[in-house]
């Protein structure tokens, strides 16, 4: 089963790899998740979850 916080460790890791890539600003302030990614995550937590 998957814990909520493998959850948080998914989105806080896509967001990190699309700061690498360059595709969102490194800048000091709060940043929402981008859509996508949200799907992408809990997308993923309900294939896992069935």
């Amino acid at each position: 089963m998957v814990e909520p916080m493998d959850l948080g460790f998914a989105l806080q890791a896509r967001c990190l790899e699309r700061i690498a890539r360059g595709e969102a600003g490194p800048q000091p302030c709060i940043v929402p998740v981008p859509g996508d990614i949200d799907v992408l995550v809990a997308n993923a937590y309900l294939d896992l979850s069935r």
